[in-house]
């Protein structure tokens, strides 16, 4: 699963294909930290080559217990289903 979205970095480089590359969680918080990482275009991923950049996001309530509650299974699709509710990632489609 990942999320394709063309984003143009301030080096002005186009990413195209996002992964999360780690998604890990803080319970007494109710926190939830996804870095994902962006590469030129799914083949590049495929290929094996490198993320070209990493994105941090930090996911607190309200939005944690709608996302990543200790009931909710799925965790990482729900990362991506929380990412297309961002603004950079609105409109993203699901590949």
């Amino acid at each position: 699963m990942a999320l394709e979205k063309s984003i143009n970095l301030p080096s002005g480089i186009t990413v195209t294909y996002w992964r999360v590359v780690s998604l890990t969680f803080h319970y007494p918080l109710q926190t939830a930290y996804i870095r994902i990482g962006g590469y030129s275009s799914k083949q590049m991923r495929d290929d094996g080559g490198p993320y070209i950049t990493l994105r941090a996001i930090t996911v607190k309530d309200p939005k944690y217990s709608l996302y990543f509650s200790q009931f909710i299974t799925d965790s990482r699709a729900n990362a991506y289903n929380y990412l297309k509710t961002t603004s950079e990632f609105e409109n993203a489609m699901d590949i």
